[in-house]
């Protein structure tokens, strides 16, 4: 019994704040000196007086005896001198000491320097690093002090977080100090590998912050149309190569900025890349030629759209023709079914009667200085592969997210293109991953395939997938393909994730004597799934709309304060759980009664 009692009262000091210790230190009188414990002579509160010339408090025991054995390095010094040193923040757990977490987050942590929180994905992970008796190293933070800590990137390996390197590569907590610009907590920061470069090049942009708790995400956009070049929802893990063309020949510069966002799509900071340089010769664009279709009957049109990837140079324009044709005045093209513009967009719908190859030119001062691949279009199943009714017209596969977190869900779509006597009976889509060359789903019968995947990276150093879709005729012959969008990932976990999106209740209170004119709380909560945290959003419906009552992000469980209304009433409620930013798929409770009676 009075062991208990005696580690009973440990614990409680270890919890519990400074400020409720009576320290045993060396009173004043030396040099002050940063670097060292102070406290004041009339409060036992202990800082850290740091080498940036402020102090910052020990939250409590705990943190402290993380950095030292015993309370003998603390100081005490004069209240002024205290006084005089201006507060900076609070100290953090020594990184690679102990495991920490809070009340309102399921995850453990590992803490890394600068008062990063780096999430231990699993147990058998945790007692790899911290040894089987792992539990006893965690301890609490309350939630008050989670401001302090950033969230890095996740511990998915043993090999991603050293717990000695960690521990002796910091010796004070001055060296593990978060950072902090102009007194505002975080950075943000854009750049790319070049800063000169031809039209047409590709280019590493990057972006990172030092702030992780509540951010969402950060935006990439071109300062030129601020249009959006990009996103990427792991902040301190954002790195996409794109392409960037000229606009126009006086055009010689252009800047990228990013922006960080919190889940509410709020501003935090923006910040501006170096001005990248277009070199003084180079081509300004490629051309593209596109059809609606390549196949098709007898008598059907096809509409062929060209494009240009920036503004057509002086004396120039853009021409659509048979491929093969050679001349270069635009009023003798009457007769080829073909036309000119002076955009660098330009449509025409052709009726061929036999097979025909088309091709987008260029044309400045009577030169064609850009070409287009041609395009083939064949007339009665000429030259296809179906059976001379089954045409297949056209095939599209877009997906609705192109830059995820790894196990997030994307769904794709597969479309084909009908008209004139061409069947769908018979046919069959196949949506592949393109890497793998393994099946995500198969649809038959049908013009349209819709499939919810889990992409994964093709490696550690390659962070993208992409897919695609491939449509036989009824004979069961290939007739065409087309490839999704390429999807970024912003890490690599080795795994392709899986489909669970977990199982959910719902639940209500009080359960009896439910009256009119009350009001009821209703509470929905989902377990079991693989939706990262942040991503997950529930929501609280009744049947008697599709509009949910409540919305609720960035966890598992939601609950309302529903009003029952002024008469009787007998209604379904349930809950739902998905992926935020693809909520086409989801999980659902069951639907449970609500009655309300006088």
């Amino acid at each position: 019994m009075k062991k208990s009692l005696l580690m009973f009262v440990l614990a409680l000091l270890v919890a519990a704040p400074l400020s409720a210790f009576d320290t045993n230190v060396a009173q004043a009188g030396a040099p002050l000196s940063a670097n060292i414990a102070v406290r004041g002579e009339s409060a036992v509160t202990v800082y850290w007086y740091a080498n940036d010339g402020k102090r910052y408090v020990f939250p409590n025991a705990a943190a402290y005896f993380t950095w030292f054995p015993s309370w003998d390095s603390v100081r005490t010094i004069t209240d002024a001198d205290l006084i005089s040193i201006p507060l900076g923040g609070n100290a953090t757990y020594r990184p690679g000491a102990k495991l920490v977490k809070i009340n309102t987050d399921p995850r453990t942590y590992a803490v890394a320097k600068g008062g990063v929180l780096r999430h231990v994905t699993s147990e058998s992970l945790a007692s790899q690093l911290y040894g089987a008796d792992w539990r006893s190293d965690i301890h609490d933070i309350p939630d008050t002090y989670f401001t302090n800590y950033t969230v890095g990137a996740p511990i998915y390996n043993e090999s991603d977080y050293n717990v000695s390197n960690e521990y002796h590569g910091v010796s004070t907590p001055s060296d593990s100090l978060r950072a902090t610009t102009n007194g505002t907590s975080g950075t943000l920061s854009i750049w790319t590998d070049k800063t000169s470069i031809n039209s047409g090049d590709a280019i590493t942009v990057s972006a990172w912050s030092s702030d992780t708790f509540n951010v969402s995400r950060i935006e990439v956009y071109d300062e030129r149309d601020n249009n959006l070049v990009f996103t990427c929802y792991s902040v301190q893990n954002c790195s996409q190569s794109r392409t960037f063309f000229r606009r126009n020949t006086s055009e010689n510069t252009f800047r990228l900025y990013a922006q960080l966002k919190d889940w509410n799509g709020t501003v935090l900071r923006t910040t501006y890349s170096p001005t990248v340089t277009f070199n003084g010769t180079n081509q300004m664009g490629t051309l593209t030629l596109t059809a609606d279709r390549t196949s098709i009957t007898g008598g059907q049109t096809v509409t062929l759209t060209a494009q240009y990837g920036s503004d057509l140079p002086t004396n120039s324009y853009l021409v659509i023709r048979a491929a093969g044709y050679t001349g270069m005045n635009p009023s003798s093209q009457s007769g080829y079914g073909l036309t000119t513009c002076y955009t660098r967009f330009c449509t025409i719908t052709v009726n061929p009667y036999v097979n025909t190859s088309y091709q987008a030119h260029i044309v400045q001062n009577g030169s064609i200085t850009a070409q287009s691949s041609q395009v083939s279009v064949y007339v009665d199943g000429s030259g296809s592969s179906n059976d001379g009714v089954n045409y297949i017209n056209g095939l599209v596969l877009n997906a609705d997210r192109t830059s995820i977190n790894p196990g997030n869900v994307v769904r794709l779509t597969a479309n084909a293109f009908k008209s004139g006597t061409w069947s769908y009976t018979g046919n069959r889509i196949d949506i592949v991953d393109a890497h793998r060359g393994t099946i995500a789903k198969t649809c038959y019968d049908v013009s349209t395939c819709v499939a919810d995947v889990y992409p994964q990276a093709q490696s550690a150093t390659n962070l993208t997938a992409q897919y695609q879709a491939r449509i036989y005729d009824r004979n069961g012959v290939f007739a065409m393909s087309q490839y999704s969008p390429v999807i970024y990932l912003t890490s690599y976990n080795g795994s392709n994730g899986n489909s669970t999106i977990g199982t959910g209740t719902i639940t209500f209170a009080p359960t009896d004597a439910l009256h009119p004119n009350r009001n009821v709380y209703l509470t929905s909560t989902f377990t079991g799934s693989n939706i990262p945290l942040y991503d997950a959003q529930v929501r609280i419906y009744t049947e008697q709309s599709s509009t949910p009552i409540a919305t609720c992000n960035a966890g598992y469980t939601c609950s309302v304060s529903y009003p029952t209304g002024s008469s009787p009433m007998t209604t379904r409620i349930y809950g739902q759980l998905s992926n935020r930013f693809s909520v086409g798929t989801y999980a659902e409770t069951p639907r449970v009664n609500l009655t309300t009676t006088w």
